[in-house]
């Protein structure tokens, strides 16, 4: 991965976000918390969709959000799914609206996941001890690796500089701890489904999300929010699961038999239904 320069905040005012808000989404997510539960951690819920999400999916996201309102005493939840917006672009919206809202905590939740039981109600305990954490969350492409990144030295122009690089897989295992929750070295995350504490990003100048040659915009957040912010700490805890649906397969003559054999594989271990 290419080095990530930090954001230029030279022309923001104190306080500016440079952001076109949708005001329909600002009163929606206000019009959530007309009555609200007095002493309640305020969590706002942000999913990424362009225009159709898929059923699977779907489905996955209403059995989590009824598990919210069923297990979770002692938070508010609102939802935001801003519509045909870029990656960046929505979760600098959703950020804003955070921000504004007096939000505590704040959940991406993409609309390509297909989520464990009560993922959001799972990580948030862990807010105690992180700034950021996640679901186990992977790269839709081959190798499929953990979406997971880890602070690593590298020599660059003669300096020696710390960045944040993909985790090696073959070193995950080892460095669970028996919680299953990955710590060391952890440095950044995949924002499919992952809790944020809303304070870090009034600490980090806009824009908190940017995608660039290199790097995607979840590895911009988690650089910069690492070097501003010294006690930014991170986790995925590989208890929990998110998966990230792939692109659509064919199958035909020259692959049916690795896919015969990759779906009897699946549904001997519960991954597809007979």
């Amino acid at each position: 991965m290419d080095k990530i320069e930090a954001p230029n905040a030279d022309n923001i005012k104190p306080g500016e976000l440079l952001i076109d808000a949708d005001e329909r989404f600002s009163v929606y997510v206000n019009e959530q918390f007309a009555q609200r539960t007095p002493g309640a951690k305020k969590v706002l819920i942000g999913s990424l969709t362009l225009t159709m999400v898929n059923q699977t999916a779907y489905g996955s996201h209403m059995s989590n959000f009824y598990q919210l309102g069923r297990d979770c005493p002692g938070y508010d939840f609102a939802f935001c799914s801003p519509r045909r917006l870029s990656i960046a672009d929505m979760r600098n919206l959703v950020v804003k609206l955070a921000i504004e809202g007096d939000f505590d905590y704040l959940y991406f939740f993409d609309d390509d996941t297909v989520n464990d039981t009560n993922v959001l109600g799972r990580l948030l305990p862990h807010m105690a001890e992180f700034n950021a954490v996640s679901a186990s969350y992977y790269i839709r492409g081959y190798p499929f690796s953990p979406m997971v990144f880890k602070w690593t030295e590298i020599q660059h122009n003669g300096k020696l500089q710390r960045v944040l690089q993909l985790y090696p897989s073959d070193d995950i295992d080892a460095n669970i701890d028996d919680d299953g929750v990955l710590r060391r070295d952890v440095g950044g995350l995949g924002c499919g489904c992952t809790l944020f504490r809303v304070e870090d990003f009034k600490r980090v100048p806009y824009p908190w999300f940017k995608t660039g040659h290199g790097h995607t915009e979840d590895a911009w957040w988690f650089t910069n929010a690492g070097r501003i912010i010294p006690e930014y700490r991170v986790g995925m805890d590989f208890s929990i699961s998110c998966g990230h649906l792939c692109d659509p397969l064919f199958v035909d003559h020259n692959n049916v038999k690795i896919m015969r054999e990759f779906y009897a594989r699946l549904q001997s271990t519960g991954g597809i239904s007979q």
